[in-house]
């Protein structure tokens, strides 16, 4: 988090390669035990590339994570991304 010079208030930056991060959530919610990731897809019209509100530039391979919530615990391996 990031505390806005501007404004005054707390705000945030996206990561250039929000990919990136989308798969580091995804593998801490998979440490947690309680999803499991039944694959990935791809939303129709997703971009590939662009600015954030800020400007801030972003690329991605517009892949999106699908996890199903299981009982916390069951270990069941998710298909290889």
């Amino acid at each position: 988090m990031l505390v806005s010079a501007r404004r005054h208030t707390v705000t945030h930056r996206i990561a250039p390669d929000i990919d990136r991060e989308r798969d580091l959530l995804v593998g801490d919610l998979l440490a947690g035990g309680c999803v499991i990731l039944e694959g990935y897809g791809t939303l129709p019209g997703a971009q590939h590339s662009g600015e954030g509100v800020a400007h801030q530039p972003f690329v991605t391979d517009a892949r999106v994570a699908v996890l199903r919530v299981a009982a916390c615990g069951s270990m069941a391996p998710g298909p290889p991304s």
